[in-house]
């Protein structure tokens, strides 16, 4: 894209597509077929692994991994020190406080806040809305509502 910033050690890997008004921050790393939205920021050492989207206005944490096949919809914001397992789905405005872990197939509802140091465990489900209090523990495969 266009008006693109990568700083010192900053990567793109082949076939990604970083949209325009991203900044990628001293190294960061977006992966293979990875797809940026418009206007991410991926923080000091934030790293997209292959074929991970990530929609537009997000912010990815320094430190931060989203790792093979996860999806970040729009405007969500990642702490530093988290971890998107392997194919989850975050909806739309998602915010992650630092070092929160999401594992694999978890899907994460638009509007979810996560606490610092929470835990959501693979194949999870949150609903919209949802609050995720700090260093809380889901265990896989639950299902979170909203109430």
């Amino acid at each position: 894209g266009s008006d693109v910033v990568l700083r010192h050690d900053a990567s793109v890997g082949a076939g990604a597509s970083i949209g325009d008004g991203c900044v990628l921050k001293a190294g960061a790393d977006a992966g293979a077929t990875s797809q940026v939205g418009v206007g991410v920021t991926l923080e000091r050492n934030a790293t997209l692994d292959d074929r991970v989207q990530v929609g537009a206005g997000c912010e990815i944490g320094r430190g931060s991994v989203i790792e093979s096949g996860a999806v970040v919809e729009g405007k969500c914001v990642l702490g530093p020190r988290c971890v998107v397992g392997a194919e989850a789905q975050l909806a739309e405005g998602c915010v992650l406080d630092k070092r929160v872990s999401v594992g694999a197939k978890a899907t994460l509802g638009a509007g979810v806040r996560v606490g610092a140091g929470a835990q959501i465990g693979a194949g999870a489900i949150v609903e919209a809305g949802a609050v995720i209090a700090r260093m809380a523990v889901v265990p896989e495969g639950a299902r979170v509502s909203a109430e």
